[in-house]
């Protein structure tokens, strides 16, 4: 679970910060773009070398995240993207714009490539108004590229990539929540088996716990007024004990004594009036004495 998070998770937030950030140089590129043709339109050169300078270090920027991403492609769906030839742009030539296919690897690159190149205008060169493509140099033929291509195709891929990420950091999420309750289940599970073996051992280990030693230990280290409180609470208890099964053994005694005489009357055995143990003999009396006296 850590490793997700402090490692994984980590770095697909930052790649998502720095990769949504290649939206914002693009499209602050092509607005620098604008800014170097009003600023030759007026004859700034100094502001149109300070949108140049703007602008390659955007591309820069770009080009080193791009190949920051490319190096740190972790799943196929992303490797397939990058590498797979499916970014379509317009290419200008002398004779006209014609329909290009390639991945966005070398899209990625490319752009940041022509990023640099429109910047090489002059003040003159820029203050021609004719566009149309036979009469372009390198430079301004870049920016009508970039022109062409921004809103079109540069940044709704920058965003699909974007969104790839995110995609694949909600997939991660999905995967951790799964981690985190299966081992919750499974240290539930362990916790309850371990407390199940515990209270099952209890009555053996019950049976050899050191009762004796423990009770005399204790006795011994207590204070004397509490020492006698319990010795006379268990002597009282024992006493009261022993004297409850007194009385159940006597009465036990009295009960077998008594069905023994009436199985021998029943079986035809001596006759209890015989030797005074009937209801009028001696010895009945002093039997009843004897109950009495108990």
């Amino acid at each position: 679970q850590l490793w997700l998070f402090r490692d994984t998770a980590n770095k697909e937030k930052n790649l998502i910060n720095r990769t949504g950030m290649l939206r914002t140089l693009a499209g602050s590129a092509m607005y620098l773009i604008r800014n170097m043709q009003l600023s030759a339109l007026d004859k700034d050169a100094a502001g149109m070398a300070a949108a140049a300078a703007e602008i390659e270090d955007m591309a820069d920027r770009l080009q080193a995240q791009h190949f920051n991403n490319y190096e740190n492609m972790r799943t196929d769906r992303v490797r397939e993207f990058y590498l797979t030839p499916h970014v379509e742009t317009l290419l200008p030539d002398v004779d006209g714009w014609y329909t290009h296919n390639s991945s966005f690897w070398h899209f990625g690159n490319d752009w940041s490539r022509r990023m640099k190149r429109a910047t090489i205008n002059s003040v003159e060169e820029l203050q021609d108004q004719n566009w149309t493509l036979p009469r372009l140099n390198e430079g301004r033929m870049n920016m009508q590229y970039m022109m062409e291509n921004g809103f079109r195709t540069t940044i709704p891929t920058l965003e699909r990539i974007v969104s790839i990420y995110e995609e694949e950091m909600k997939a991660l999420w999905t995967l951790t929540q799964r981690v985190v309750a299966i081992s919750t289940a499974a240290n539930a599970t362990m916790i309850v088996l371990v407390a199940a073996l515990l209270i099952r051992g209890i009555k053996f280990t019950v049976q050899r716990m050191q009762h004796m030693h423990l009770a005399c230990a204790m006795a011994i280290q207590l204070p004397t007024v509490t020492s006698k409180k319990l010795h006379h609470f268990y002597r009282d208890t024992e006493q009261r004990i022993r004297a409850m099964e007194d009385e159940e053994h006597d009465e036990q005694w009295l009960g077998d004594d008594a069905k023994q005489l009436d199985d021998n009357s029943t079986e035809g055995g001596v006759d209890p009036d015989e030797f005074g143990f009937g209801e009028q003999g001696e010895h009945a009396e002093g039997g009843r004495r004897y109950l009495d006296d108990a």
